[in-house]
């Protein structure tokens, strides 16, 4: 699975990058299709990333998404058994 972040603007997608690799040491890739810049992280770095940014049940987040992630993670954490369901 991936996490993958979408803006119209470059400056902002790439403070978005430097802040995460500061923060958990994991790079992503960006590209740009059209007029959107794509920042997106592959699974074993979503791994890292996603318990971050959902640390406790009371975070602002779209329901619709959380629910994907919860079932992402559970996915994995059945397959591998090694990550840290949200």
């Amino acid at each position: 699975f991936y996490t993958v972040f979408a803006s119209a603007s470059k400056l902002h997608i790439e403070w978005l990058r430097s802040s995460i690799y500061k923060n958990l040491n994991i790079s992503g890739h960006l590209n740009k299709a059209r007029s959107v810049y794509y920042l997106k992280y592959a699974k074993t770095e979503s791994l890292k990333l996603l318990p971050k940014m959902y640390y406790h049940n009371n975070v602002i987040c779209l329901s619709r998404k959380i629910e994907k992630i919860k079932n992402a993670m559970q996915i994995n954490y059945n397959q591998e058994g090694s990550a840290r369901v949200l």
